[in-house]
């Protein structure tokens, strides 16, 4: 991770420090990055998902990426509505069970 190209967000246990979920980005090309998240399922409903996510394209867009992605299972139907938190700025295309999600940083209020 140089925190410019490659960077991730990792949120720890408040009472053990250990690691409960991860969110990165990899760069594409310029100015556009894939990005993920995972969450311990043990952690999971409560937000966390979300929080890594807001707070990860608002560091990429602080960095001067333009543009996010991600590709994941149509039938993963928390991923899903978490890009639908994106509204309009985000675009899916689902297609051969999975979903592409595409959110254009300067498309953002």
């Amino acid at each position: 991770m140089d925190y410019h190209r490659r960077f991730a967000l990792v949120a720890l246990a408040p009472d053990s420090g250990r690691g409960i979920g991860i969110c990165r980005y990899e760069p594409l090309e310029s100015g556009v990055v894939e990005f993920a998240v995972v969450v311990d399922p043990g952690w999971r409903r409560i937000g966390l998902a979300t929080v890594l996510v807001e707070l990860l394209v608002e560091a990429a867009a602080e960095r001067g990426v333009r543009r996010v992605q991600s590709v994941s299972l149509s039938e993963n139907a928390p991923v899903t509505r978490l890009e639908s938190l994106a509204g309009p700025a985000g675009r899916q295309v689902i297609r051969n069970g999975l979903t592409e999600f595409t959110l254009n940083l300067g498309q953002l209020s």
